[in-house]
């Protein structure tokens, strides 16, 4: 007989109001989403909590990529294949 094993991450958000965000279900879910991702990183069958330390995470890359995507918009960087 094969036994299998399953193991998971959870993650905890609380709502974005929580953090003096807007009370946006939407944005309660890309917390959700980026805190699981954290919790998998971290190792297998662990929790991860919502903080403002992962908000500003998601803040600080999210401002990068707008950054870049607008450098690439206007010419100032290319993509060379």
């Amino acid at each position: 007989m094969r036994r299998l094993r399953f193991t998971g991450a959870r993650s905890i958000s609380r709502p974005p109001w929580a953090f003096a965000c807007s009370e946006d279900a939407a944005e309660l879910l890309k917390f959700a989403d980026n805190t699981l991702y954290q919790a998998k990183q971290r190792e297998r069958g662990r929790h991860c909590y919502f903080n403002a330390l992962l908000r500003d995470g998601m803040e600080r890359r999210g401002s990068i990529a707008d950054t870049l995507r607008e450098a690439l918009e206007i010419g100032e960087i290319g993509i060379t294949l």
